[in-house]
């Protein structure tokens, strides 16, 4: 997805941001990846396909960091619906 280096700070020190909020946001992002991952009901719709791609972590850090720049940044560039499943599946205003 090109329109993550958009997102992504720049440095090397994204990685580290990444595995704290990760870590912050454990038991979260289970109760997100039980509900709506592979193993789940909807793993057969693509209605939240973004929570099962590995660059979703980033799409959750960024919407809880900045919530505004990403769907700025992800206009056109995929269907709206992904982007705002995947919001309210993690509890973010849409």
């Amino acid at each position: 997805m090109p329109v993550l280096r958009e997102l992504v700070p720049p440095g090397r020190n994204y990685l580290t941001q990444l595995e704290l909020f990760a870590y912050q946001h454990e038991v979260r992002l289970e109760r997100l990846y039980d509900r709506f991952g592979t193993s789940s009901e909807h793993a057969e719709s693509d209605r939240y396909a973004l929570v099962r791609q590995p660059e979703g972590l980033i799409v959750l850090e960024q919407l809880t960091a900045a919530r505004d720049d990403v769907f700025a940044a992800f206009d056109g560039e995929i269907g709206d619906h992904y982007l705002t499943d995947l919001a309210k599946a993690w509890g973010v205003r849409v």
